[in-house]
């Protein structure tokens, strides 16, 4: 936030004077007008999005190392398979398109659509034996986190000739943001006694949200035209793209199989819940595992206290892309 505060006070003091300073516009034109198609990447924090990644992988230390641990130090041996950790969501993809109309020789006015889009996926596995025989498997064959937005923008560029065909620009713009955010959750946790028999709990979680919040971007590009209507540029800067309290949908499933009986499969769902940070917290012999994560507290109590939850998209990127006209 306080970069964006920082390049706001160098607009204000350097932007109004550069325009004012130019003599009359252009005559109205269809020539005026160029069209940019553009790509890049963002690096996102997602600090309250990625603590679903945290949660797990504290899930599966406190279950497994820690309890065997505690009950048989370096006797109990532990195997690991896939990722470690957890992986978070950490970057974003921007792409889209802008359609330009040069207003004089330095305003330009852009309007157009932006899509930016990230998607993790992990998979993770713990295997840990006791001396005894005894053993508990943990598996994750699917984690997923992604985030996505829709962003009508408008754009003022503020640009000086250079030479050789190139051209510097600064610009700030920004619009409403249709932001969605989704997690996919498969857990496999299976016990082993000494005799070889197996217990069994299988999860699955759904959740998704969406909201409308803002997009802002500040930053600087520079372009290279070899052709008169066709332009190359590459632009950077930072981006504040924040939506709050999301609601949406989600499914949970449990299903448990024990050794001479039946499995038992519990199922729920919900609709049009707002997402929130949850707090958890879990009491075994061997310790104490708390904190919080996001997602919809579909059971409401007392002690969760489910607090506000927030998608941001924000942060510094790049982008590249092609300009036609202009």
């Amino acid at each position: 936030m306080l970069t964006v505060l920082c390049l706001l006070a160098v607009w204000s003091a350097v932007g109004p004077a550069s325009i004012f300073a130019q003599e009359d516009g252009y005559p109205f034109s269809f020539s005026n007008f160029g069209l940019e198609i553009y790509g890049g990447l963002a690096r996102v924090k997602l600090e309250q999005f990625n603590s679903l990644a945290r949660y797990e992988d504290a899930y599966q230390k406190f279950f497994y190392l820690d309890r065997y641990d505690f009950l048989y130090g370096a006797d109990a041996t532990a195997t690991r398979t896939g990722d470690r950790p957890v992986r978070p969501l950490e970057q974003v993809w921007p792409f889209g398109v802008r359609l330009k109309y040069r207003a004089s020789p330095t305003l330009t006015i852009a309007v157009g659509l932006q899509r930016v889009n990230g998607s993790r996926r992990s998979t993770a596995g713990l295997v840990v034996t006791a001396p005894d025989g005894s053993g508990s498997e943990y598996s994750l064959p699917a984690f997923r986190l992604a985030a996505s937005a829709w962003i009508p923008e408008l754009q003022v560029q503020l640009g000086w000739n250079l030479p050789s065909a190139f051209r510097f620009e600064a610009f700030i713009g920004g619009g409403p943001m249709f932001a969605e955010c989704r997690t996919t959750i498969e857990r496999h946790d299976a016990d082993i006694d000494a005799l070889g028999r197996r217990s069994e709990t299988v999860t699955t979680l759904d959740m998704s949200g969406r909201n409308t919040g803002i997009c802002g971007e500040l930053g600087l590009r520079l372009r290279f035209s070899p052709l008169k209507r066709l332009g190359l540029f590459a632009e950077g800067g930072f981006a504040f793209r924040q939506a709050s309290r999301p609601k949406g949908f989600g499914t949970l499933r449990t299903e448990t199989r024990a050794p001479g009986s039946e499995p038992a499969v519990r199922s729920e769902s919900w609709d049009d819940k707002s997402w929130g940070l949850i707090r958890y917290a879990y009491y075994r012999y061997w310790g104490r595992l708390s904190g919080v994560r996001a997602g919809i507290d579909y059971q409401v109590t007392p002690w969760s206290s489910p607090g506000s939850f927030y998608l941001d998209l924000s942060g510094f990127q790049l982008k590249a892309g092609v300009s036609f006209g202009l």
